[in-house]
């Protein structure tokens, strides 16, 4: 039986490939991509920080209920598109 451990860890999984083609794929079909120095720091850092947080977020996951879980990072993401769509 599939653990509520395994769902959350897969679903950040499967934002690995949608997050790679936003960042590295349609650039290159746009013929706009220059790898730099920048670049290829920040995608260093955005990997670390991504795995930390997956890390802190399975974590939480794990001393909270997990429909909790989901309901509360589920609001966090709401109120921020309703600020940034209306300020």
């Amino acid at each position: 039986f599939p653990s509520h451990d395994n769902e959350f860890y897969l679903s950040f999984l499967m934002s690995i490939p949608i997050v790679f083609l936003a960042q590295i794929a349609l650039p290159l079909i746009q013929k706009e991509f220059i790898i730099t120095l920048p670049l290829l720091f920040g995608a260093l850092i955005s990997g670390l920080v991504g795995f930390i947080s997956i890390k802190v977020l399975l974590e939480f996951a794990k001393k909270v209920n997990f429909f909790k879980t989901t309901l509360i990072l589920g609001l966090i993401y709401n109120y921020y598109w309703i600020i940034t769509c209306y300020y």
